[in-house]
Order: C-alpha cells, then sequence, then structure tokens
C-alpha cells in the first residue's frame, strides 16, 4: 500500500515537485509505540453517509499526529534518499492502515488493494463520498428548521443543533472578507454576526414551553447575545427546576427516614 507516489526530481515545481530531506520534520516521520496497524482514529466509520463529519474528525486526529500531509498530498513520497523513502513508505502504510480502520467493511474492501499514494486514495473518497450539492444542503436545512427539544435535556438539544450547523458550515461555507489580513469592509463581522444571530433565532425556537420565561428576557435584551451565552443562561433555568423537582422528593425521603 502506498508505495507509488510522485517521482518528479527535487527541481520540478507545482503540485508534483518532490519535497525534500529538509520539508519532514522529525514528528512527520516519526512513529510512536501506540502507533500501530490496528489503531482507531474515531469512533464513528465512514458508511457512506457522513464523510463530511467523518473527514473532519480524521483530519483533526492526523493533525494532532502530525500526518495530516499523507492524505492532504503535501507529504509526498520523496526521491533519491534510500532512507528517507523507507521511512516515508512506512508512514504512508501506517496512516493508510488508520483509514481502512476507520471505514465500514464494504467501503474499506473497495480500497484495501489500492496501491496508489494515500493521498490519491484520500482524493478518490472525497470524489466518492463528498457530496456538497443541493439534496443534502436541503436535508441539513430542513433538520435544523424542524429541530424542537422535545424530550431532549437542553444540553442535548444544543448538541444536535450544533452538530447541524457544522455541516451545514461544510457544505455552504461562510462568505470570507478578501481585504486581506485586516478587514476594512466590515463585511466579515456582519456576516459573522448574522449567522450567529440566525443560530440564536434556530435554538430559542425549539425549546419547549416551559423556558417561555427566559427565552423572553433572552429576545428583549439589546443587543442580542450570543447563541452560547443564550444556551448558558437556558441551561442554568433547566439546572434549577431540576433542583425544585428534586427538592419535595428529598423532604419526603428524609422525614420517612425519621420516623
Amino acid at each position: 500500500m502506498a508505495t507509488e507516489g510522485s517521482t518528479d526530481g527535487g527541481g520540478t515545481n507545482g503540485a508534483n515537485a518532490t519535497p525534500a530531506r529538509s520539508s519532514y520534520s522529525s514528528e512527520v516521520l516519526q512513529l510512536l509505540s501506540l502507533d500501530h496497524p490496528g489503531l482507531i482514529l474515531v469512533s464513528s466509520p465512514l458508511d457512506g453517509k457522513n464523510f463530511l463529519a467523518w473527514s473532519r474528525a480524521v483530519k483533526r486526529a492526523l493533525g494532532a499526529k502530525s500526518k495530516l500531509g499523507f492524505i492532504t498530498g503535501t507529504q509526498k513520497k520523496p526521491t533519491g534518499d534510500p532512507e528517507l523513502i523507507e521511512q516515508w513508505t512506512r508512514v504512508d502504510c501506517m496512516v493508510a492502515s488508520w483509514l481502512l480502520n476507520t471505514m465500514t467493511k464494504n467501503i474499506s474492501n473497495a480500497f484495501i488493494y489500492a496501491k496508489s499514494a494515500l493521498w490519491t486514495l484520500w482524493t478518490d473518497l472525497e470524489q466518492r463520498y463528498d457530496q456538497r450539492n443541493g439534496p443534502l444542503l436541503y436535508q441539513i436545512e430542513r433538520e435544523i428548521t424542524s429541530a424542537s427539544q422535545g424530550d431532549l435535556s437542553v444540553v442535548d438539544y444544543f448538541t444536535k443543533l450544533q452538530m447541524l450547523w457544522d455541516e451545514l458550515v461544510q457544505v455552504r461555507p461562510i462568505p470570507e472578507c478578501t481585504c486581506g489580513c485586516i478587514c476594512t469592509c466590515g463585511v466579515a463581522k456582519a456576516t459573522a454576526d448574522l449567522a450567529e444571530e440566525r443560530q440564536l433565532m434556530q435554538f430559542l425556537m425549539g425549546l419547549n414551553d416551559e423556558y417561555d420565561n427566559v427565552r423572553s428576557q433572552i429576545l428583549v435584551n439589546e443587543p442580542l447575545p450570543s447563541v452560547n451565552v443564550a444556551y448558558s443562561m437556558v441551561l442554568r433555568v433547566e439546572k434549577q427546576r431540576q433542583v425544585h423537582l428534586a427538592e419535595p422528593q428529598f423532604r419526603c425521603s428524609y422525614a420517612c427516614w425519621n420516623l
């Protein structure tokens, strides 16, 4: 696995340029004692429908291990130095094993015999499963619009919304300012504020009626609080309600114990 990479000379420019030895830090080519072929990077395997969340988790895990460049193509196979080639191939094969371990059996079987470099395997995965299209956008927006607390705790309800918001950003990224290092047009802050306000309204609309008072308290604030501040306020009310509900039961138990 992953023994055939770019073989262009060191003077070649562009995406196929082969990095020199100095391009590889000690962490990139280092494998620790806990880094074995059976390692599972993420808890939820790729099943064909969860590529966005799965790829994000995998990238985060590989980034923590200084191995992200093996799937992005920035750490391609070197040439000329046999020792460096051997080290690179060993790590490339190891990361490939980690990826296969985080897929369902049906999907991993389709890639287990691949002989190309690991970054081309990742490209194949993106082409097959990274479906950032209209139907997916519609599905996410519909789930956000219809989301309600119901029987969920405030924590679980907010976490559900947060996951949907994160998926939405992956499918429809927030526009970025092109002014340079320092934004002078104000579009970056305005866009972020609008997205924050939208999330706040979505969170408040799905809360159960028992939170009407705190919801009204949040809405009369000027300016409106962030969605995280609103979440903290609602969570505080939920904990207060739980304490009040537990008090009669505690008093009854205490009275029975003293009989």
